[in-house]
């Protein structure tokens, strides 16, 4: 009997533990972040996923025309 209450608490711990790690770390949130470049902050929002039909337009602003990336 202790045994299997033993075996039940740790896999709910376990199950806990893995849906908190997936919530965090899933496919489907978004990559967010900054870049200083050239002195200036360039803030960012990259999705993981694309549901539409067609390519996903991925477009970064920044102040300057002098910065240029690619793809």
């Amino acid at each position: 009997m202790k045994k299997s209450i033993w075996l039940w608490i740790i896999a709910y711990i376990l199950t806990v533990f893995t849906t908190a790690f997936q919530r965090i770390t899933g496919p489907i949130y978004p990559v967010n972040g900054e870049v200083i470049l050239s002195g200036e902050t360039i803030k960012y929002k990259l999705d993981r996923t694309h549901r539409g039909e067609g390519d996903y337009l991925v477009v970064i602003s920044a102040a300057g025309e002098s910065i240029c990336g690619e793809l």
